[in-house]
């Protein structure tokens, strides 16, 4: 099989090895460049970079998080700000 390098750089990867492969739009693929000069496209997790969690993970602004640790956050930000206090 041979793909053309489109104009921005990029290379789509046909819909049959996609659904071979189990690879969906906005999978996170790791790109590896090997000593021969090929190219690896390996799935990657995207991992929470407070736990590293690969389950329930959204990238926001650039930044992994899983929900548990989103949720946690949010607690102690809610706590710091006194609304969750019982007196």
């Amino acid at each position: 099989m041979h793909k053309r390098i489109q104009g921005n750089g990029s290379i789509t990867i046909p819909v049959i090895l996609r659904r071979s492969l189990g690879i969906t739009p906005r999978d996170t693929m790791e790109i590896i460049a090997q000593n021969d000069g090929s190219i690896l496209l390996k799935p990657c997790a995207v991992e929470c970079v407070f736990c590293g969690s690969t389950e329930n993970v959204a990238v926001r602004k650039g930044v992994s998080i899983c929900l548990a640790c989103y949720q946690k956050i949010n607690i102690r930000k809610e706590d710091r700000d006194g609304r969750n206090k019982t007196e």
